[in-house]
């Protein structure tokens, strides 16, 4: 959504700190037990921190509770312990804590959103309305509550108030798309289809390439009145951005067959999920991944089946590191929802983060087998196997993944080039070369091709001038990649220019400061340029950088006697 920009200083003022007070999570952090219950209040407390610190919201809801029992008063915990429901998915129980949190700030804007969602789902609109209105329009609220309100005016019947409402969400410049396509759903819940239409036209004037939700809202719009002709273009840009997507083939293909779809939102309700959805998508943009968290969880609780809303939950989650808990929620998805497929190959790339290869690689396995017009699963497995350096079985499925492409066009250059490295690392280079010359055919200009077929040759002792000139290519288009900069001064140090290999790999080793190949790259440079004392420095912090086996060996045998009695390191990126 088009919000990012006018949000960003809101967000910045609303003191939105969720009363929460945690560090950031961290991969190796623990997932605690639940079931371990601390000594003391102090004990349980400290325990629902960590928690919370972990983002493991469940666990830190039993300990603030335990922690609550001898102090049941306490109006901090009490607020943490709202937010911590919320988060964890559980409004319900939340309710009970609503009160904790209706102090001023972010907390009670959530609070009161929590407590009108509960008048909704009890059919009281006019209860609802009444206590949004009370609400500051100050900071994030200038947008979060005219989009709220206007839909709880909506689901009372004032159509013409709800319009005048949510335009205030279009005041700040930005939200204009936001504004139109709500007013337009609006009205068109309301039987306007003549004013709808003129809403979702200014929504498409502002925004041509749409993403999926406002795609499918616009598009089954011209359907149902009868101008199907308009909704193939939208389809058909749909379809092109995303050409690994079977949705925008579908939405072509329906409109092709004169078929129509119901409205994404067939009540007021489901317009107020929507706003609340629509609104975290924007806010996650903003890395406000916890708000964004909330307001979906909340869009869920008024409509527990907006599949786009469980993605966006499964997806703060992973990048949280819950991935357990990410996979729990892609695996909810109903198999017949057009995110069934996206949830599962991020349910194997989760398995894959937990080490759990196995699983992981028998779960793409049998999607490749399920759906064979598809090459996604078969090339994600293809790049698991080349990070676990399982390099030919990775040929093998990329090579099957190639057979089902009926014409390789630009978007296939990336399947090139990945079993290209496959190919190169598994020996065999004459058909690794053929496919990254066909890969820069499709994509003449592509950074990573270049480097990889350029540095390939050079190391060769092949096509040295073209090699070079693809490397420095490369780097005028990522100067700041390392591991790309670190081939072009590895390429010099291959071809003897030891002094410009230094430099290079000088500024290889400031981008990329933890490599232990680039670091072992730029003690050999010192090395040979002299530099004896700093070449083994480079090369002893490249010993403490977890370098594969190879490479160890190499650097122990370097650290005791030079470059006399070892090849050099291995090449980086």
């Amino acid at each position: 959504m088009a919000v990012r920009t006018s949000l960003t200083a809101a967000l910045a003022g609303a003191g939105l700190s969720f009363c929460l007070g945690v560090a950031a999570a961290t991969a190796d952090t623990p997932k605690l037990a639940p079931d371990l219950m601390a000594e003391s209040t102090v004990g349980a407390y400290l325990s629902g921190r960590h928690a919370m610190a972990a983002n493991d919201r469940e666990a830190a809801a039993v300990y603030l509770k335990e922690a609550l029992k001898d102090d049941p008063q306490n109006e901090q915990l009490r607020r943490r312990l709202f937010w911590v429901l919320l988060g964890a998915g559980q409004p319900t129980e939340a309710v009970d804590y609503a009160d904790a949190a209706s102090s001023e700030g972010g907390d009670a804007t959530v609070a009161a959103l929590l407590l009108s969602i509960e008048r909704v789902r009890a059919g009281d609109w006019a209860g609802a309305e009444q206590r949004l209105a009370k609400l500051s329009r100050s900071n994030i609220n200038r947008f979060l509550v005219p989009l709220v309100l206007g839909w709880v005016q909506a689901g009372a019947g004032k159509t013409d108030e709800a319009l005048a409402t949510l335009k205030a969400v279009g005041e700040q410049q930005g939200n204009g798309i936001l504004r139109d396509l709500h007013c337009g759903l609006v009205a068109e819940l309301a039987k306007r289809p003549e004013q709808a239409g003129q809403f979702y036209a200014a929504a498409l004037q502002a925004m041509p390439r749409m993403p999926l939700r406002m795609v499918e809202a616009i598009g089954g719009f011209y359907e149902r009145t009868g101008k199907a002709a308009e909704a193939k273009p939208l389809y058909q840009d749909y379809a092109e951005d995303n050409p690994e997507s079977a949705i925008g083939q579908i939405l072509l293909e329906r409109a092709a067959q004169g078929k129509t779809t119901p409205p994404i939102v067939a009540s007021a309700r489901d317009g107020l999920a929507e706003a609340l959805f629509h609104f975290a998508s924007a806010l996650q943009q903003e890395r406000s991944a916890e708000f964004a968290l909330v307001l979906t969880r909340l869009a869920l609780h008024l409509r527990p089946d907006l599949d786009a809303a469980q993605m966006l939950v499964a997806g703060i989650l992973e990048q949280q590191q819950r991935n357990v808990d990410a996979n729990k929620v892609y695996q909810s998805i109903a198999p017949g929802s057009w995110f069934s497929w996206s949830a599962r190959l991020r349910v194997a790339s989760n398995l894959e983060a937990m080490e759990k290869f196995d699983d992981a690689e028998a779960l793409l396995r049998a999607m490749g087998k399920e759906r064979t017009d598809r090459v996604d699963a078969l090339a994600q497995l293809g790049g698991m196997l080349r990070t676990k350096e399982r390099f030919a079985e990775a040929v093998a499925v990329y090579d099957d993944t190639l057979k089902r492409v009926d014409k390789i066009d630009k978007r296939h250059w990336s399947l090139l080039y990945a079993r290209g490295i496959a190919l190169e690392r598994s020996k065999q280079w004459a058909r690794a070369e053929a496919d990254f010359l066909r890969a820069l055919e499709l994509q003449p200009d592509q950074p990573y091709v270049l480097n990889y077929l350029g540095y390939s040759w050079i190391d060769q002792g092949i096509n040295l001038d073209r090699g070079m000139d693809m490397i420095r290519r490369a780097v005028e288009q990522r100067p700041n990649d390392g591991y790309i900069v670190d081939s072009l001064g590895w390429a010099h140090y291959r071809l003897g220019n030891y002094d410009k290999a230094a430099e290079h790999l000088e500024r290889a080793v400031e981008l990329r400061p933890v490599d232990p190949t680039i670091n072992d790259h730029l003690g050999d440079a010192y090395w040979k340029v002299g530099r004896v004392l700093e070449a083994r420095f480079q090369w002893k912090r490249a010993q403490g950088l977890k370098p594969d086996a190879e490479l160890a060996s190499q650097l122990e045998k370097k650290l005791k006697d030079g470059l006399t009695a070892s090849a050099p390191g291995q090449r980086g990126g």
